[in-house]
């Protein structure tokens, strides 16, 4: 009998060794699918900043082509398109004559739509270079700007 006595006692010490082990290869495996959640969850919101930055680009640019093609459409008052904005909303309020509807447009568009925008329009001779910036504090932290410049030659009629 003490043989099968000594037998049974190492079985139970054996088991008893391994006893924590399943718990602690759950622990790690937790560990692992925590991080992995973390890193993912970071990543997309990281994508959704971009994405936004991405937007405010493709935003000023389709309002600086706008303004483009309103010149084009009448370089006859060229010189009248040329502005200074500063930051802070400015309503589109009606205009008596083209340009001063073109201009509140464009106007509102870049001071109401974009973030923080503000803009430049130079106009020299058939020259035409419109400078529009805006807030990128959601992707680059406080301060940060970004902005786009189109520079172009508009041709009067013949």
């Amino acid at each position: 009998m003490p043989d099968a006595y000594a037998i049974h006692t190492a079985r139970f010490h054996r088991t008893t060794a391994q006893q924590g082990a399943s718990l602690i290869e759950v622990l790690v495996a937790l560990l692992i699918l925590a991080v992995g959640g973390q890193g993912a969850m970071l990543l997309q919101a990281q994508a959704l900043r971009v994405s936004a930055a991405a937007a405010d680009l493709t935003h000023a640019s389709f309002i600086a082509y706008d303004l483009l093609d309103r010149m084009r459409a009448n370089p006859d008052a060229l010189a009248q398109y040329a502005m200074q904005l500063d930051q802070g909303c400015h309503p589109a309020t009606p205009g008596a004559s083209v340009v001063q509807t073109d201009r509140n447009d464009f106007m509102h568009a870049v001071t109401c739509e974009l973030p923080a925008g503000h803009a430049r329009v130079q106009v020299q001779g058939p020259q035409v270079s419109i400078h529009i910036g805006w807030s990128q504090e959601r992707l680059d932290g406080p301060g940060a700007q970004a902005s786009l410049l189109l520079s172009t030659r508009i041709r009067g009629l013949p």
